[in-house]
């Protein structure tokens, strides 16, 4: 799936044999193969792809400082003209059937070639016949680098199948959702409880461990506040998600699949893509925000079985009045990490500012598609609206939700941002550490 030179994008899915002796496929529509149960063996489906889109990330309709990650999702619209999406009768799991259940990923590439130095004193032959030699290392040949690699756009499982069947139109609706779904439906049983003192990344390994999730889809780094014990009762899904909750950490999907898991302060700190002004790329659209929607002056936090901690700040609630945020069933060890919570949700959302809640990419020049599969969570944007009466502004935020939407005139990218900079009644400060917060007005004591 070619968009304008400049892209390509792969859709695959993983028709593995699930029985311990594999099966073969079906030969009519995919040639033959055969599969053992413990691999993912992808088929190129993207001849049959008109459409799709991906959805993966925070939602941005309030603060997400305050937000979980969400279940990703994808649906892509296929040509169902040769019937490959019906069920063929075969209901038994280990046939190599397109079914629900099965893994789907997105891969994507930049079409064009880097230039490559010619090396000193090398000859070649133009078309003409004459010889050329190459004098100093400063000569390339343009366009003759290597082909990009594939870079892994998103990954899931299907979820549902649905046909459709509109005046003669056949098409399938497939519509995924990412590993967060195998974990909402993973409950275990409360066992003895244990892990009193562990960190959060420890409490969420030890999750993990105990639904047998692949150890190469994890990436935890090593952090976080100490936890009560627990007895791991419940969906993993939701002891993942308070776990994360109450270290103020993050917790999301890779587009390869990989369970991430960060502490405080893991975003990027440097400047990673560029939008607007003299150097920046362009952009297809931006949604700004000014409001006071998202204030919170003054949060109620506790443990389970611990002390309430109320965290205030006396200046914005003159100014704006009380705006409260209650968390009551956070599973730390410690009263004071809790009170550190409070502060720093007090602390980032205490004043208004503008920011950017979205911003849209179309894939349209080499830069552009660099970014597109380039882009993770966490990376830090900047942005420069400007306007043509001569004013602007420019806003840094972290990238907290990808959503792709792309058909056969073209990929559009919307990116659901975060602000990286905490204001106050004397202006922005770098967010990543939050020491110059009690400094300069933080909140009261």
């Amino acid at each position: 799936m070619a968009l304008s030179d400049i892209l390509d994008i792969r859709v695959e899915f993983g028709l593995g044999a699930a029985g311990d002796s594999g099966s073969l496929w079906d030969s009519a529509l995919w040639d033959e193969g055969v599969w053992s149960s413990n691999e993912i063996s992808w088929t190129d489906m993207t001849s049959l792809v008109e459409e799709f889109t991906t959805r993966s990330g925070k939602s941005t309709a309030s603060s997400t400082v305050l937000k979980r990650t969400r279940t990703a999702s994808a649906v892509f619209t296929m040509d169902n003209t040769t019937g490959a999406f019906v069920p063929d009768g075969v209901s038994t799991p280990g046939f190599l059937t397109l079914r629900p259940g099965r893994y789907v990923r997105v891969l994507a590439r930049p079409t064009h070639k880097p230039p490559v130095n010619i090396p000193d004193g090398t000859t070649w032959t133009d078309v003409t016949g004459r010889t050329w030699t190459a004098r100093g290392s400063g000569m390339f040949k343009s366009a003759g680098g290597t082909e990009a690699s594939w870079e892994p756009i998103w990954y899931g499982r299907i979820d549902t199948i649905d046909n459709r069947h509109d005046r003669g139109a056949l098409t399938a609706l497939v519509k995924c959702t990412d590993s967060f779904a195998d974990l909402a439906v993973d409950s275990q049983v409360a066992v003895a409880a244990e892990g009193a003192g562990e960190t959060a990344s420890a409490r969420i390994t030890r999750i993990l461990d105990r639904i047998g999730w692949p150890l190469d889809r994890r990436d935890i780094a090593p952090g976080g506040y100490t936890m009560q014990a627990t007895t791991l009762a419940g969906d993993a899904l939701e002891l993942c998600g308070i776990t994360t909750d109450s270290a103020g950490a993050d917790f999301w999907q890779k587009p390869d699949g990989v369970l991430a898991w960060r502490d405080q302060g893991w975003k990027s700190e440097t400047v990673d893509w560029i939008f607007g002004g003299l150097t920046g790329m362009p952009v297809h659209s931006v949604t700004p925000e000014w409001t006071s929607f998202r204030i919170v002056n003054e949060a109620h936090v506790s443990r389970a079985g611990g002390t309430e901690q109320i965290v205030s700040d006396s200046l914005s609630r003159a100014i704006y009045g009380r705006r409260t945020h209650t968390r009551l069933d956070l599973v730390n060890d410690q009263d004071a990490d809790v009170a550190q919570l409070g502060n720093l949700w007090v602390t980032a959302l205490k004043w208004d500012q503008q920011i950017v809640t979205e911003v849209s990419v179309l894939a349209q020049d080499e830069a552009t598609a660099e970014f597109m599969v380039g882009v993770s969570i966490g990376d830090l944007i900047q942005l420069s609206v400007d306007t043509i009466h001569g004013w602007s502004y420019t806003v840094l935020e972290h990238v907290s939700a990808i959503a792709d939407d792309v058909t056969p005139e073209g990929w559009v990218m919307t990116l659901g941002l975060t602000p990286s900079t905490v204001p106050n009644e004397y202006g922005p400060y770098a967010r990543p550490e939050y020491s110059s917060a009690f400094h300069l007005g933080g909140p009261d004591a």
